[in-house]
Formats: structure tokens, sequence, C-alpha cells
């Protein structure tokens, strides 16, 4: 008899609960810390994708007295979840962030000494570039190969074969995040350039600077070739681009995403293409309004 399995991951992935079978998403939190005119301050905390949205976080950073902030669900709030559905399940694995940018890992991995049946798997993506990971494992699953000895196989591979970009507009944001000195991003900001960081098994990094979203892409492509030995557009099996928001046809990045599935289908490459997906609250709460991340995932 088959087991049933469950698979537990975050809200930085863009799932919702009940999106995909047997997936349950656990929200992360955005913290608004408001600063008022007598120094006092106010703090407001956020379920992403629950009681927030893309355009609320919009909204929030164009006040400079707001300072917004992410951070894990809190450890009350991963067992509530898995107290809700343990009985139903024989297994339950739990796909966190990957703990280079995020404490997720270790919280989970505090739950799990309380339920034995939750395996909390440890990987290098975060994001919507888990739903790769997601929609193999739901695929072994129903194939009954969905064991603690394949995963391990798997994220193994996924270090050489899984890999993106992230390209941000103003680089200010993602300097209050640590990832290049505060000066920096204000002196990119002024001279109107954009910054394009890695995402791989050694985190995040800042990988170079770009003048347009078509110059960004290529940059990602290039950046492609030098993670994956013998880089081709045939050996493509998953192609994602996440946008912060829904853009009219005839925009920049409309048109930069149209110039790269133009190239696939006239080389006859046929691959996977996510090409609608929308980056999560959470996530634009570092990156600003103007970000997008192209993800890929290469043929084994």
């Amino acid at each position: 008899m088959n087991k049933k399995i469950a698979i537990i991951t975050d809200s930085s992935t863009g799932l919702k609960n009940n999106e995909l079978p047997d997936v349950f998403v656990i929200p992360l939190i955005v913290t608004a810390t408001t600063t008022k005119i007598d120094g006092q301050k106010e703090i407001t905390t956020y379920h992403d994708g629950v009681d927030i949205n893309n355009e609320k976080v919009a909204e929030l950073q164009k006040n400079s007295n707001i300072e917004l902030k992410t951070s894990q669900a809190s450890i009350g709030e991963a067992m509530d979840l898995v107290e809700k559905i343990n009985d139903d399940y024989d297994e339950i694995f739990v796909l966190p962030i990957a703990s280079s940018v995020s404490g997720s890992e270790n919280t989970w991995q505090i739950v799990a000494e309380d339920y034995p049946k939750l395996k909390v798997i440890r990987q290098h993506m975060g994001g919507p570039m888990l739903k790769f990971i997601i929609y193999d494992f739901l695929a072994m699953k129903k194939n009954n190969l969905l064991t603690m000895e394949n995963i391990n196989k798997y994220i193994e591979n996924a270090k050489q074969d899984l890999f993106g970009m992230l390209l941000v507009w103003d680089p200010r944001k993602v300097a209050k995040g640590g990832r290049v000195r505060n000066m920096a991003g204000a002196a990119l900001s002024m001279l109107k350039l954009k910054l394009s960081v890695s995402l791989d098994e050694n985190g995040m990094k800042l990988y170079k600077i770009f003048t347009s979203v078509k110059s960004g892409i290529k940059r990602c492509f290039s950046y492609f070739e030098e993670k994956y030995k013998n880089f081709s557009l045939d050996n493509i099996k998953r192609l994602m681009f996440i946008r912060n928001k829904k853009e009219t046809k005839a925009s920049d990045i409309s048109n930069a995403i149209n110039m790269v599935k133009d190239k696939l289908s006239s080389n006859n490459i046929k691959c996977e293409i996510y090409d609608k997906e929308i980056m999560p609250s959470v996530l634009i709460s570092h990156t600003g309004s103007d970000a997008l991340i192209i993800a890929i995932q290469m043929k084994r």
C-alpha cells in the first residue's frame, strides 16, 4: 500500500493552500515598522498571501517612514499546521527556504523533534524556484518513489542543475538586505544602473550590473552558461519568469521575455515555460516593486 505523504512549504513559493494536492503552505511574516513624528514606533504584522498582497507592499514602500522586514513563521504556527495534518499522513516532508537566506530550516528541525513523521529537507533554493522541486516531488510521489534516499539524491543533483538570477531595478532595496553596501546601492541608483544577483547553492551573490531588461536577461544566460557545463538551450527542462506584477503586453519585461521565448521557438527547443508567475509579497519587501526572477532547471 502506498504511503500517504504530505509536503509543507512556505509562501515564498507563491503557492496557495489547496493549489496542489497534499501540499500545505505556511505564510511567512511581513512586519511594517512606522516611525511617527514623535519618534515612537508602531509595528504592524502581516501574514504573506493572507492579509497582505503586492499592491499593499508597494503602497507601504512609498512611505519613507515605514521599514519593511520579513521573518519566518513562528514555531507555534508551524506546530499548529503539523498538528492539523499529522494524523492524516504517514510521512510529512518539509521544504523550507535555504538556510543561507533564512533560519526557517532550524525552526522546522526543532518542530521535527516532537513529530517523528516530519522530515526536514535541506536544499539550496528559495522562493518560486521551490516550485520546480515540488513538481518533481509530486511526480515521485505519484510513482511511489518519494523516499528520503531518493530525495537526497535529487537534492544533490539539483545543486548542479537548478539555479536562477534576480534582476533588481532599485539597488537600494537590495542594499538594505546587506547584499551590497548602502553607498554603492545609492550610487548605482543615481546612475540608473540595475543589479543582477545570482541564486544558487552558494546563496545570493552580486553578479553584474545592467542597464535594460534585455541586457539583464542576457546577463542571466551568461551566468547560466558559467554554471552549467556544456550549457545549451536544448538542455533546458524548465524555465520560469517571476514578475513583480502583472505587466502589459507591450512592457519592457514582456518584450524581453517574448524575445527569449521566440529564440527557443525558432530553434525548435521544447521545454516547460512558466511566464505568468507573480512574485510573492514577502519577496517584493526585499526587492522593491520593480524586479524579475529568472529560474532555470536543466535536464539530467
